[in-house]
């Protein structure tokens, strides 16, 4: 599928919640920010709609780091429609140009048929990184002392041990001896 230069596309994916199951034959509704009803599409025998074009601003806003006028992606709505579950609206969906989404939504069965629409069952997504207010990251020193360590430590660099560790018995065997190897790429490959 083509996608313009200020449009991006979706595909949304509808599955049972419970069993993972893909759920065919949803009534899927795509809304604008204002809750205007913008496409009516029905899931395939898979759980996906077609793939659609959605306008959303050009893709130089989300690359500029000092746009602060034009939000970088559109945001649309998405209510998930079907009989024996409840209904599900994502609020926020984010489409940016030249780029294709994928909305995965979970329906949970509606055991008393009454199709509903809970207020637990509306999902708010938050402003992308892109565009919303958010504290400053605090830089991290790159080696950080350990004041009580786990048993794992991350370093900021690959190191090749000089020795490897053979433990000869099961891995609770605390009475098995260890051996210490020299480690040698060449040689430990041919073992």
């Amino acid at each position: 599928m083509q996608i313009d230069s200020n449009s991006g596309s979706l595909q949304v994916q509808i599955n049972d919640e419970s069993i993972g199951m893909p759920i065919p034959n949803t009534k899927v509704l795509i809304q604008d920010e204002s809750n205007k009803i913008i496409e009516e599409l029905i899931t395939d025998e898979s759980g996906q709609t077609p793939i659609i074009n959605l306008a959303a601003p050009k893709i130089d806003y989300s690359l500029d780091q000092n746009n602060t006028e034009v939000r970088p992606y559109s945001v649309y709505n998405i209510q998930a429609i079907i009989k024996g579950y409840k209904t599900k609206i994502i609020n926020g969906t984010q489409i940016l140009s030249n780029t294709m989404a994928i909305q995965e939504i979970n329906l949970e069965r509606d055991l008393d048929n009454n199709n509903n629409n809970n207020q637990d069952d509306n999902i708010f997504i938050s402003a992308n990184t892109l565009w919303g207010e958010f504290e400053p990251k605090i830089p991290e020193d790159s080696v950080k002392p350990l004041n009580n360590p786990t048993g794992e430590v991350v370093l900021n660099k690959v190191v090749i041990p000089e020795y490897i560790v053979v433990h000869d018995g099961v891995p609770s065997d605390s009475s098995a001896k260890n051996y210490y190897i020299l480690f040698n790429s060449n040689i430990f490959w041919q073992i």
